[in-house]
């Protein structure tokens, strides 16, 4: 292209109407790729887009991978005691399980048990029934961690685990950082193994 010519095409292409913001930025990428302009004057458009292809990314990636909003509530205790649960995590890691309490979850608690020693954090079970039930399934499985109950289910919605018979709650997992910070959660089955919990709190 010679000096005239290029010249004229700027002029076009600055002269070119512009409706929107929109016009701008398909005209921008469209001038990126357009064989016709110069090496010297693409090269730089390229790199521009790559940029704000990669911070869009960045910043997308930030928001999904980055850790949920902080939790609580107020639950019993299988003792009847009430229990704010911030206070559980307020210097540990914290696995937070969720469990419908219409369910036989018996050997499910047990199981749990038997993996927590793997765990690099506190573990707790948190169900809908009486803190009587809660104390029987607690000594009947000699479970080594606590299990709480919110019976008027004014907690367990509030952390997002839905209903799915009547008065039945979802099975769910959540790991709270120190502080009160998701670090993980996963509603509803198929929930990840307990050693696969297990793994995500030895590295984070």
């Amino acid at each position: 292209m010679s000096r005239l010519e290029d010249i004229a095409e700027r002029n076009r292409r600055a002269n070119r109407p512009r409706r929107s913001w929109l016009s701008y930025v398909i005209d921008e990428v469209r001038d990126a790729f357009d064989g016709s302009i110069p090496a010297a004057e693409r090269r730089p458009k390229q790199i521009a887009l790559a940029v704000i292809g990669a911070l869009i990314i960045g910043a997308i990636a930030t928001y999904v991978l980055w850790p949920h909003a902080s939790v609580g509530g107020k639950v019993q205790s299988r003792t009847g005691e009430t229990v704010e649960l911030a206070s559980l995590w307020k210097d540990r890691r914290t696995v937070v399980v969720f469990y419908p309490s219409t369910c036989d979850c018996g050997f499910a608690l047990q199981d749990l048990e038997a993996h927590r020693a793997k765990f690099d954090a506190n573990l707790i079970a948190i169900s809908s029934h009486s803190s009587d039930y809660a104390a029987q399934l607690h000594d009947r499985w000699k479970l080594g961690y606590e299990i709480y109950v919110d019976p008027t289910f004014k907690v367990i919605p509030k952390w997002g685990v839905p209903f799915v018979v009547a008065d039945a709650t979802a099975w769910a997992v959540f790991i709270v950082e120190p502080g009160g910070t998701v670090s993980f959660k996963k509603i509803h089955e198929p929930l990840p193994t307990w050693d696969e919990v297990a793994a995500m709190t030895k590295h984070r």
